[in-house]
């Protein structure tokens, strides 16, 4: 009898297992609930995987590649090829999952299930359990941290040229323009990564807002507290502050946004 695994977002229904099957296959139907996805991307090194577009459109990220799949349309994943997916609709999206040979079987999905069970889940235990089950997630998605990088270098010159325009042209206190640039710099910052870097405008601009804004409140007092320090305890020039202070909060930033800003952390 197929047995169905609930995920939050994501419902599997298990119709064929390696232990149905002596290890040929594993065999189920996946049904995306709107804006869920797969959190983190990964590879199988231990089967290949084909995908059978059922009803909605689901769409894949492989390879780098973005792919929209429909009904009755397929997509096979070698081994070692790393992807997710997300269903950026407002209708579920259902496909068939074949994947070959039967190795993972549904133990990893009912492990999975429990540590979603238990509200916001821990990443750390999330890739423990991918590993253990020969799944390989990619930490660093390197097109995003060059997207990152690239965004970091814009709004480092839109804060920098900011608080110039305020401290040095307009002769405000440097707190004052520390505040005032920070503000501008925040705004673009967050929209040019929401967009550019990573692609999160299939949800609503309020879904991410008040993520973004508990970093913003760290983020500004580290800007603060590391300007004070230069110009007060350092006597040193606010502009070398401003400097360390970007430096800082861009040192922890992208990991904050790509696993808590912009990620959906249901199994989705």
């Amino acid at each position: 009898m197929p047995q169905t695994i609930n995920l939050g977002s994501l419902q599997l229904k298990f119709l064929q297992s390696k232990e149905d099957t002596g290890g040929s296959l594993d065999m189920f139907e996946m049904t995306l609930q709107p804006n869920a996805r797969m959190p983190i991307p990964h590879y199988h090194d231990r089967w290949d995987e084909t995908i059978y577009g059922l009803t909605g459109t689901t769409s894949l990220r492989i390879d780098g590649k973005d792919i929209d799949l429909a009904p009755g349309e397929t997509v096979f994943i070698k081994r070692g090829v790393v992807h997710g997916f997300t269903n950026r609709s407002t209708e579920p999206a259902t496909c068939l999952c074949t994947l070959s040979p039967g190795v993972l079987g549904p133990q990893y999905f009912k492990d999975m299930a429990e540590l979603l069970s238990a509200g916001v889940p821990d990443p750390e235990k999330m890739k423990e359990t991918m590993l253990r089950y020969a799944l390989r997630y990619v930490l660093t998605h390197r097109g995003q941290l060059a997207k990152f990088i690239f965004v970091g270098l814009v709004t480092f010159g839109i804060n920098f040229s900011c608080f110039h325009l305020f401290y040095g042209v307009i002769t405000l206190d440097y707190k004052a323009a520390v505040s005032i640039a920070f503000v501008i710099t925040v705004v673009s910052h967050f929209l040019l990564h929401r967009v550019f870097t990573f692609g999160a405008t299939n949800q609503a601009l309020v879904h991410h807002t008040w993520k973004y804004l508990m970093m913003l409140g760290l983020n500004y007092v580290i800007s603060l507290t590391v300007v004070w320090a230069a110009v007060e305890v350092a006597k040193i020039s606010p502009y070398f502050g401003v400097v360390a202070s970007t430096l800082a909060t861009a040192s922890v930033s992208f990991f904050v946004m790509k696993y808590f800003v912009f990620e959906d952390r249901k199994m989705a």
